[in-house]
């Protein structure tokens, strides 16, 4: 089953901005079998948020997301405008002035024709920052947010965790969840059913001893690394103390040869 990916990024965009945007996703267009994939409105003033969310729009942004591997197009274009014009329509709306509505196209990869089909589809489009430009389709104000080039902070994370495109983008976005694990320890789950081909290059590139602070499942740890490896990390004491000593017969009982464990009970009755 595909995996659907913009309940995950309004799944992130919640943990880190609740206090300062309401987001809503898969909200239905009238009859037709249609959905918005989030709407971001903001709850404080935009220019209180970090990048790129300064960049949303005042009262109300329609946000699609490209999930990974796929490339947004210029159709992608055609299709967000329609959301915009469907949502401006909402009987429970009724927006004359389309510049109240603010539409985002998230993506880990645009074509390289992207706003030249016939012709161009935004208006004065121009680079606003590192990943982000801005213009006007169809009077909409709009903004391509590209996660290949957005820089990679505390702020940006939220948005990063559903990039998948280049291995050593992805690789770098692993890092940076890692060397700021007290800050994003929520993200520390989902760099596995996310990110796990990345993640395990990554750590088997890095020095253990920066992982100690890291609450990721043991037994994926292990698979990836190695019980040696992980041990010789961590130190036996603080393993042991970290999991509990059932649990951690329980995993060396996984990964240990039974000849393994009987010789180290065997140098452990010796020492005592």
């Amino acid at each position: 089953m595909r995996r659907q990916w913009h309940p995950l990024l309004a799944q992130f965009l919640r943990e880190d901005y609740s206090d300062r945007l309401e987001i809503k996703d898969s909200l239905k267009l009238g009859r037709m079998p249609l959905e918005i994939d989030l709407l971001i409105t903001p709850t404080v003033p935009i220019s209180q948020l970090p990048y790129p969310f300064n960049y949303l729009g005042e009262t109300t942004t329609i946000a699609e997301l490209k999930g990974p591997g796929d490339t947004a197009t210029w159709e992608d274009l055609a299709q967000i405008e329609s959301y915009g014009c469907l949502y401006q329509k909402r009987d429970e709306n009724k927006i004359e002035d389309r510049s109240q509505i603010t539409l985002w196209l998230i993506s880990s990869k645009f074509s390289q024709n992207f706003n030249q089909p016939p012709g161009d589809y935004i208006e004065n489009l121009t680079s606003v920052g590192k990943g982000v430009s801005s213009g006007f389709l169809a009077k909409f104000p709009i903004y391509l947010i590209d996660l290949g080039e957005l820089p990679i902070t505390l702020a940006t994370i939220p948005l990063l965790m559903v990039y998948e495109d280049k291995k050593e983008r992805e690789k770098e976005i692993i890092r940076f969840v890692i060397e700021h694990y007290d800050e994003l320890r929520k993200y520390g789950s989902f760099l596995f059913t996310l990110h796990i081909r990345a993640l395990k290059e990554v750590l088997k590139e890095m020095d253990l001893s920066n992982l100690r602070g890291l609450e990721l499942d043991v037994p994926e740890i292990i698979d990836l690394l190695g019980l040696d490896r992980i041990v010789e990390a961590a130190g036996k004491g603080k393993l042991i103390q970290k999991i509990g000593p059932e649990e951690a017969i329980e995993i060396a009982s996984l990964y240990l040869t039974r000849e393994r464990i009987e010789e180290i009970l065997d140098k452990k009755k010796k020492v005592n």
